[in-house]
């Protein structure tokens, strides 16, 4: 295991967002602003299905579109999430954090709303001046990827493949959280002593 660092820039108090941090790391480890690399959140238990899924695909970026239904959360988590706009398996829109009420709006062209539990496959050569050039968020005041992902698109000729998957993915936002993922890892994988 190799770990990058992700430093908070002078003057803040806290780091500038996950685009910045992939942006760190592919400059300390520079080989990969030309190779591809998956990178996924560390507070979401993903399936080996879904890392071999953006493993195996050809296509330089891509990323893994939820089913709403499939996730198993309420309406109210899910707007605390990504919906994705999908138009023939490509990438067109990132609407994060959607009004709740405005969810079931967003229905793609399977007839269900697709969500981004933030984990994609980037090609370093593709992302990595957009990760650089990302504005800061107004309200958030980061640089998001989701921002640096719809910069990318739509400034260059890459794409953003979609791969829908239809399964749950235990988050792990908040303390909270922690006797749902210890239920769901004891019916899923069995014993656990903690």
């Amino acid at each position: 295991f190799k770990f990058a660092t992700q430093e908070i820039p002078e003057g803040r108090k806290k780091p500038l967002g996950t685009a910045d941090a992939v942006q760190q790391t592919l400059e300390q480890f520079p080989n990969l602003q030309f190779q591809e690399f998956v990178v996924c959140n560390s507070d979401n238990l993903y399936s080996i299905n879904v890392l071999e899924k953006l493993s195996n695909t050809t296509t330089p970026n891509a990323l893994i579109a939820y089913s709403k239904t499939g996730l198993k959360l309420s309406a109210e988590r899910i707007s605390k999430f990504a919906i994705l706009q999908i138009e023939k398996g490509q990438l067109k829109s990132i609407i994060e954090k959607p009004e709740l009420n405005k969810i079931n709006e967003f229905n793609g062209e399977d007839g269900k709303v697709r969500v981004s539990m933030n984990i994609f496959k980037f090609s370093g050569n593709d992302i990595y001046t957009f990760l650089k050039t990302c504005q800061i968020h107004p309200e958030r005041n980061e640089k998001e990827l989701p921002t640096a992902i719809m910069n990318m698109i739509n400034e260059s000729d890459a794409t953003m493949s979609v791969l829908p998957m239809d399964e749950q993915v235990p988050d792990l936002t908040s303390k909270e959280d922690i006797p749902k993922l210890r239920e769901y890892i004891l019916e899923n994988y069995g014993k656990i002593k903690w």
